[in-house]
């Protein structure tokens, strides 16, 4: 995450959605809550210069809180992103009868 966040600031929208639900929506925690406060405090700092088309839906009371629990609409392009992160680590599994991605358990 963030080797790829030094090379395009812009990316730091990208995380905090796709992480944001895979917590929120899905349950799923995929790196530890520091990284995620720092997450969040960078972004603060470097909002300013941000152009991400989703940026509007980063809320900065929510990040001095440390959270995404507000989002209330991601993009598609975020979870399907966030999905394909955790169906690589592993933390999702296909269940064959019900044909859907299901939290491992």
């Amino acid at each position: 995450m963030w080797s790829c966040i030094e090379k395009n600031r812009d990316a730091y929208v990208s995380w905090y959605l796709m992480l944001s639900y895979l917590y929120y929506q899905l349950d799923i925690t995929i790196l530890p809550d520091e990284d995620y406060n720092t997450l969040c405090v960078k972004l603060i700092k470097e909002l300013p210069s941000i152009a991400h088309r989703h940026r509007h839906l980063v809320d900065e009371d929510s990040l001095r809180a440390g959270t995404g629990y507000s989002i209330t609409e991601y993009p598609t392009i975020a979870m399907s992103a966030a999905i394909r992160l955790a169906k690589e680590d592993r933390y999702l599994q296909w269940n064959k009868k019900r044909r859907i991605w299901e939290k491992r358990t």
